[in-house]
């Protein structure tokens, strides 16, 4: 928050739940005015492997962002991204949750560098020389 929205005052409420049934591994949505969103709620499916949660985690985080900046909105009744109503495109075509996809790769391997998990120059886990 303090690197992609720094002027903004968001609340994130965090919950893990069965999402399995609806077959997700997570949703992001805001709790308060959709004109200007700043109160979210972030639902993610209990018991995902480490590096799955992490992705999706990054990729509702992405679309948070695009909440704030007002890159995604609502508009009567309708879901707009820019000028395009998403509802109208199917899921994996929807410019929104291209870009969430794309997003969640890169910040994931931002993620792993900063963590020590992930060494830039060898782009490996850890790096063979100290295996």
């Amino acid at each position: 928050m303090n690197r992609y929205l720094p002027r903004h005052h968001v609340g994130i409420r965090l919950v893990h739940r069965g999402l399995k049934r609806e077959l997700v591994y997570g949703w992001c949505d805001f709790e308060d005015d959709y004109k200007r969103p700043r109160s979210f709620l972030i639902e993610l499916q209990s018991h995902m492997e480490q590096e799955n949660y992490i992705k999706t985690l990054i990729h509702e985080l992405v679309h948070l962002r695009q909440w704030v900046l007002g890159d995604l909105r609502q508009k009567r009744g309708k879901t707009y991204y820019g000028s395009t109503d998403v509802d109208e495109l199917d899921y994996e075509d929807q410019p929104h949750e291209i870009e969430a996809r794309e997003q969640e790769e890169t910040l994931y391997i931002t993620y792993l560098i900063e963590t020590g998990q992930m060494f830039p120059q060898t782009k490996s886990f850890p790096p063979s020389s100290l295996r």
